[in-house]
């Protein structure tokens, strides 16, 4: 992961200015709205949010952002599902066992474990629901998994959580052996947050998150190295799970526990303000 200022290239530049596909987007008006990524690619989406954070274009010193307008509604009165109804050149069936959710297999339970109340609800939090059950999918990039773990963190709060719940534990009945180690480390990310964050109205929330907490850093390894194979020359991102872990134990005053987490965590390479953490907690034990 990098940090700091984005190097400028003008010849990239251009070429993305005049190239084919932009042409064909903004003639067409095909440009998706805002938010669709965290489906359609989580993992390249989760990448792009933390880069976009990190580093800063030289260009855009001394300047104010601007809030970019979404030219495409997405209340349940409207938004994606209208808009690609709405273009004929995409797919199109009125099937519903088509969509992201057949795609993967997934249609069975989908029908098995939500009422049809849910679904609606579902799909109409989605800024693209209606992608999830109409459409002509030939391609999508991630895993079922992938989608799954998007998926529930858009139902992460109190009167969802259980809807977070029943799809997050179908995405972890899918993990095995062969499913791709990064899928894992980010489905961990999104079990642990949801949790967490539900801690105080949900008296099991607490020893799951803990749970997810100590599943994604036992993956850690494994982890690091997919992230610098795929992301040559750049240095990891923050481990969510150490350092959730490590506040959670903070907070319970288990001073060497969190040192030994966060000795571990700078082992493996995962970026942090570790140092401060440490020398925090030896205070304490003096």
């Amino acid at each position: 992961m990098k940090f700091g200022f984005r190097i400028l290239s003008l010849t990239k530049r251009i070429s993305a200015r005049f190239s084919l596909k932009r042409y064909v987007r903004h003639s067409l008006g095909v440009k998706m709205p805002r938010g669709v990524g965290a489906l359609t690619n989580p993992k390249r989406a989760l990448y792009n949010k933390i880069y976009s954070k990190t580093t800063i274009g030289i260009d855009r010193l001394g300047k104010t952002k601007n809030k970019r307008k979404n030219n495409y509604k997405t209340d349940s009165a409207g938004g994606l599902g209208d808009w690609l109804e709405n273009n004929s050149f995409l797919p199109q069936s009125d099937n519903l066992a088509n969509g992201r959710l057949n795609y993967f297999g997934l249609t069975e339970w989908w029908n098995s474990e939500f009422s049809n109340e849910e679904k609606d609800h579902i799909v109409k939090t989605l800024p693209d629901g209606e992608s999830l059950i109409r459409g002509g999918i030939s391609y999508i990039s991630g895993t079922a998994i992938d989608l799954l773990s998007g998926l529930a963190g858009w139902f992460n709060n109190d009167i969802d959580k259980t809807i977070a719940y029943r799809i997050l534990k179908k995405a972890e009945s899918m993990i095995t052996d062969s499913t791709d180690i990064i899928a894992v480390h980010f489905f961990f990310n999104s079990k642990l947050k949801i949790y967490y964050r539900n801690r105080n109205n949900d008296p099991e929330a607490l020893q799951e998150a803990i749970r997810a907490c100590k599943q994604q850093i036992a993956i850690a390894p494994r982890v690091a190295d997919a992230f610098r194979k795929e992301y040559k020359g750049s240095v990891l991102p923050r481990h969510v799970g150490y350092e959730q872990l490590a506040i959670i134990e903070e907070k319970e005053k288990k001073w060497g526990s969190v040192i030994s987490l966060s000795k571990e965590a700078m082992e493996h390479g995962w970026n942090g303000d570790w140092d401060k953490r440490i020398k925090r907690c030896e205070k304490k034990l003096i």
